[in-house]
């Protein structure tokens, strides 16, 4: 049983997590990703969240020169993704803002991918930047 609740993972995401927009291959995605040295405790997130029905990916980052430690990546998109953000906007206090700008852009998105008209294109285009600045500034 994971000790695991909504309260501490937005407060986790907050501190350490990433809630992006990116474009890549004429496809724009939406995710959240959450990087930590400490493997057990993104273990009890993932094992919460797949508790909740919420695919993750888990990944072993490679150190790089700037960093010895090992570290790890705990990543959602799409459906995992609206099911969360609707519970963890409220409980976000850092990147609530770049939790309704992933909200407004999944709603554009729909059911229909990134098959979308050249208007929505641009929508997207704006979300993407705006979410850029947004962690940026850390607002």
């Amino acid at each position: 049983m994971t000790r695991m609740n909504w309260d501490y993972l937005a407060g986790f995401i907050d501190g350490e997590g990433s809630l992006c927009i990116s474009y890549s291959r004429n496809r724009f995605t939406a995710h959240i990703d959450v990087g930590n040295t400490n493997k057990r405790v993104l273990e009890e997130i993932r094992e919460f969240l797949v508790q909740n029905g919420v695919s993750t990916g888990f990944t072993k980052i490679v150190p790089s020169e700037k960093t010895t430690r090992q570290a790890w990546a705990i990543h959602v998109s799409g459906k995992g993704i609206d099911y969360m953000l609707p519970i963890l906007e409220p409980r976000l206090i850092i990147k609530q803002e770049q939790a309704i700008t992933l909200m407004k852009f999944r709603t554009l998105v729909g059911g229909r991918g990134y098959r979308t008209s050249s208007a929505d294109k641009d929508k997207m285009a704006a979300l993407k930047e705006y979410c850029g600045l947004l962690n940026k500034y850390g607002e």
